[in-house]
């Protein structure tokens, strides 16, 4: 029997290494002959699975990652170093970046044409399982290939977003999303930066708007103001969950502006500040940083025209690709939930996704218990401050922050 592993939508900093800790599973008990990946996800499979296909027993070669590497069909033998063939085939794979061995892709909703086609590939190559990477949309695509597959397609989910918004709202069986702790420390990194250069600059541009991921959540966003105290830096925070009005707003920034001569206003890509033409996918997700204009560009406007100088920061894909600030713990974690996939589907659990909790165990988290499992910040982790005219965020927000690090030490 034969397993493919898919990706779907936005990538992480630590997905590869999900990959990795599945390969390396596989390699001690051989239960898939074959496990494969295809160029372009799902999409690259509808179109010529045959050209696009990866196979992980023989040839990776990834074009700009790294040169070609031949295992020869064998995951255990030595080289002269004294390292196995897979061990270094594996490191490579596991800090490798984003989406680069795999790739992604987003595609319509899949059709009774699709089921059928894939159908006849997955019986042409022999593939009984799947592990499909993703969020909400990824696994509502599981959901309807489990429904027409039925038990001949074994299907096991791996949380796949930087943003943290996939998982219950009480944050109890998915702590976080592997990649988030990634974009944390990335943010936290270019907070200095930009106050650096909001210092040195602020004569003539008194205002830097960053624009985040997050969607219309404010998870990345509002890790800033926790490293960096709103009431000792310049820093101001917008929540979709907790929308200001412009006139507070501009409130707001002019008590940063009086306090500290400049203000940094972090913003996800999604606050509802000014509606604009959104571009969309073919899965009818907004593609915020392909749209007509983008939540950044809107405030600079709204500030400039009540005569405040203001720029923007917008670092895109960055926030998921770099993985110089990557935490160990953070690949650590990714590797383990891809070993945990394969022994799931070893031991014949299917329709499930993998998740962790504050316990710091993985586990399964049944499609069954999943309808919506999109979520935004806990109301209690944001108040308003009335002497910053703004909210911000609160103890209860660090202690979850401090939660996810102390979880992470336990796989460093």
């Amino acid at each position: 029997m034969n397993c493919l592993f898919l990706q779907s939508g936005g990538t992480t900093q630590v997905l590869n290494a999900a990959l990795a800790g599945f390969l390396e599973a596989n390699s001690f008990n051989e239960f898939f002959k074959e496990i494969y990946s295809c160029k372009n996800g799902f999409e690259g499979v509808l179109e010529d699975f045959e050209s696009n296909k990866i196979v992980f027993s023989k040839t990776i070669d990834v074009p700009n990652v790294f040169p070609s590497f031949s295992l020869n069909g064998d995951l255990n033998l030595y080289n002269n170093n004294g390292f196995t063939k897979k061990h270094f085939f594996l490191s490579r794979i596991k800090f490798s970046p984003g989406s680069s061995i795999t790739t992604t892709s987003r595609i319509k909703i899949l059709e009774e044409e699709d089921f059928k086609k894939l159908e006849v590939i997955f019986k042409k190559y022999k593939i009984t399982h799947l592990v499909n990477c993703g969020g909400n949309g990824t696994i509502k695509q599981s959901k309807s290939l489990s429904a027409y597959f039925g038990d001949s397609l074994k299907i096991i989910n791996i949380p796949k977003t930087i943003d943290n918004d996939l998982g219950d709202q009480d944050f109890e069986k998915m702590l976080f999303t592997p990649g988030y702790p990634s974009c944390i420390n990335f943010w936290i990194s270019k907070t200095s930066m930009l106050l650096n250069e909001l210092a040195g600059a602020y004569h003539h541009d008194k205002v830097i708007v960053a624009q985040t991921f997050g969607r219309e959540t404010s998870f990345i966003s509002a890790t800033p103001s926790v490293s960096f105290d709103s009431d000792k830096f310049p820093i101001l925070t917008l929540f979709p969950e907790q929308q200001s009005p412009r006139e507070l707003i501009l409130e707001a920034v002019r008590k940063k502006i009086d306090k500290f001569g400049r203000c940094l206003i972090f913003v996800p890509e999604g606050y509802p500040f000014r509606r604009f033409k959104f571009a969309k996918d073919l899965s009818n997700q907004i593609m915020w940083s392909s749209s007509e204009s983008s939540i950044m560009q809107e405030l600079i406007n709204f500030l400039v025209k009540n005569k405040i100088q203001a720029r923007g920061y917008y670092p895109s894909f960055d926030q998921r690709q770099d993985t110089q600030y990557a935490p160990k713990f953070d690949f650590e974690i990714s590797r383990e939930i891809g070993y945990r996939a394969h022994k799931a589907l070893y031991a014949g659990a299917s329709r499930a996704l993998i998740g962790i909790n504050s316990s710091a165990v993985i586990h399964l988290i049944s499609f069954d218990e999943i309808e919506n499992y999109s979520r935004e910040m806990k109301p209690e982790w944001i108040e308003f401050n009335q002497e910053q005219s703004a909210f911000t965020t609160t103890q209860k927000f660090k202690d979850y922050l401090k939660t996810i690090w102390e979880v992470g030490r336990k796989f460093a």
